[in-house]
């Protein structure tokens, strides 16, 4: 009874674990399949792993190939970057260059325009000194074989003066159709001017000429600046006279 006991023991123990097994003992699953396991030899383990080897070393040389491009295109990058930064370096200094050359210019210019204008004010006053014993008869209708020397007498003896020294008479100007163009006088003495001056608006009231001082450029148009203004204060009875600029 006790061996009996034994073998059954021994029996459980063989159908709990079916799994274990000696490697050496051919695959059941195999065996039962009719399917011989493969047999590796070693000259097809050799060949196998020359493959490899020469595998890894094909790789290898394509790494070793892309990171020499690599730092090729590293290095050309970095002269580009070089060169840009020089470039950009040249391009500000240039702009400073610019900049002051600029500066320079602008120095010049305000000089130019301060020497002009005291060169204009300067040409202004000799005009305005020439033209001190000027004055222009405006609006005396033209006549065919004039003389401007007798026109202008005739004129200042509206003025009761008799005797009147005048160096110049002329009509002076551009023929304007409908207008006539002025006479321009110029007396040798500035009182006879001022005299001719005094008397033309009460005497000459009545006539459709007047009597005007002889204006440079510059003063006619900083006269005809006013010119809407003053007629306004002529219409309230205020009496205005333009010389020399004023």
């Amino acid at each position: 009874m006790p061996r009996t006991r034994a073998n059954s023991s021994k029996q459980k123990t063989q159908t709990t674990l079916p799994f274990s097994r000696n490697r050496s003992e051919p695959n059941s699953d195999m065996a039962e399949s009719g399917v011989a396991e493969p047999q590796v030899s070693q000259p097809a383990i050799l060949t196998i792993k020359a493959t490899i080897d020469d595998s890894i070393e094909n790789i290898t040389e394509e790494l070793q190939t892309v990171l020499a491009e690599l730092q090729r295109i590293e290095s050309e990058f970095d002269r580009a970057v070089q060169e840009l930064y020089k470039r950009v370096e040249c391009l500000d200094y240039n702009e400073d260059v610019r900049a002051q050359k600029i500066k320079f210019l602008e120095h010049i210019c305000d000089k130019l325009e301060e020497t002009n204008r005291n060169q204009a004010y300067a040409i202004n006053a000799q005009e305005r000194f020439s033209r001190k014993n000027n004055i222009r008869i405006v609006d005396f209708q033209a006549q065919e074989g004039e003389n401007c020397f007798n026109i202008v007498k005739t004129v200042f003896r509206k003025f009761s003066i008799k005797y009147v020294n005048i160096v110049e008479a002329r009509r002076e100007g551009k023929p304007t159709p409908g207008r006539a163009r002025h006479i321009l006088v110029k007396h040798a003495s500035h009182s006879d001017k001022l005299m001719a001056q005094k008397f033309q608006r009460q005497k000459l009231s009545d006539e459709q000429y007047v009597i005007t001082d002889d204006l440079s450029r510059i003063d006619l148009r900083e006269k005809r600046k006013f010119g809407h203004q003053v007629s306004i204060l002529y219409s309230q009875g205020v009496k205005l006279r333009f010389t020399a600029g004023r």
